[in-house]
């Protein structure tokens, strides 16, 4: 069994508003009674002897004070032993907690396991990245001098609803699979929208660099967030261009 957390939220203010008319030995029964909630992740069983034990008091002051903290509303009795309130709510939510975690590191190691799958040659990896990866790298390469009907004739045949962006030219197709290998949790049409967006804001020529400059440090596998790293990395370029820029336009 896994030990719970060793620690609980304690809400200073509220402590004290809310003991203020207990005597201060209820006061210290009480938060030992809560500790011994917290460490057993629920309900203390109702036995006067183990209570006692736990809290290092007699049977008969444990009696009295249990019978304080009940009728004051700070204990209450259930089928599963004695409990608090706030106390219950607090561990169904750290229990809510640890199931998204295990959840997440689930799908995380299924994730690394299909990505491992195909890193071996080109070959694996477009046929993992799929047909619609692929039209995307050859729409990339189209020259400017095709029209937007062939752009649309594209997105007609991804089942595009009209939402998603038609494909920015200028593109090598190389890149297009080193993004989406990078970033394996990021959807194609996510993708295409950012391209877009970071196109429009800060040019093509300016985002090639800082994804050249970013595809070392990615391979080794020490980027994260792929996305918000090349988007930082193009700001940061665009930036000292444009300080560059007004450093030459002072100097005339």
């Amino acid at each position: 069994m896994t030990r719970p957390a060793q620690w609980f939220k304690f809400d200073c203010r509220a402590w004290l508003d809310g003991t203020r008319d207990l005597d201060p030995e209820i006061r210290g029964i009480y938060v030992d009674v809560l500790c011994l909630i917290y460490d057993r992740d629920g309900p203390l069983p109702e036995d006067d002897g183990w209570m006692a034990h736990q809290l290092h008091v007699s049977r008969r002051k444990w009696r009295a004070a249990r019978e304080i903290l009940v009728a004051c509303g700070k204990l209450v009795i259930s089928p599963s032993g004695l409990t608090n309130k706030r106390a219950e709510f607090e561990l169904e939510n750290r229990a809510e907690r640890r199931r998204i975690n295990a959840e997440n590191g689930s799908k995380k190691s299924r994730t690394n396991a299909e990505n491992s799958k195909n890193e071996s040659d080109i070959n694996k990896t477009s046929e993992r990245i799929g047909e619609q990866n692929l039209l995307y790298a050859c729409g990339r390469e189209r020259s400017e001098s095709e029209s937007d009907s062939d752009l649309d004739t594209w997105n007609g045949d991804q089942g595009n609803d009209g939402r998603t962006p038609p494909i920015p030219r200028g593109w090598r197709t190389r890149e297009l699979e080193f993004l989406h290998e990078a970033a394996p949790a990021e959807p194609l049409t996510d993708l295409v929208k950012w391209l877009w967006r970071l196109e429009d804001a800060l040019g093509v020529e300016t985002i090639t660099a800082a994804l050249d400059a970013a595809r070392p440090r990615i391979q080794a596998g020490d980027v994260k967030h792929v996305v918000q790293y090349i988007s930082h990395a193009a700001q940061n370029l665009h930036n000292q261009k444009v300080a560059a820029r007004r450093k030459g336009s002072s100097r005339v």
